[in-house]
């Protein structure tokens, strides 16, 4: 027998819109900056689009995350996160 397989997709929005390779250094970034508190050691899978996979659900402290690719001075994102899905 298989044990049940729960993950969530998290349905992400990045602005503004970038390309793939960008989206992804967003990503890593947002994961170094808030990770401990918001990913619990979780690192997901991002398919450098709008959804973010990983084992279990996530309960963010927040809905919508500022991200600094180099300093406060760069370029600004904005991590977008409205809902958990979950799968089985």
């Amino acid at each position: 027998m298989l044990a049940a397989c729960l993950f969530a997709c998290l349905q992400v929005t990045i602005t503004p819109e970038v390309p793939k390779k960008v989206s992804r250094e967003v990503m890593n970034k947002l994961r170094a900056t808030y990770g401990a508190a918001e990913f619990k050691g979780k690192r997901g899978a991002y398919d450098g689009e709008k959804s973010l996979f990983t084992s279990g659900p996530l309960n963010f402290n927040q809905q919508e995350y500022p991200v600094f690719l180099d300093d406060e001075r760069g370029p600004s994102f904005k991590c977008v996160s409205p809902h958990n899905s979950l799968g089985n």
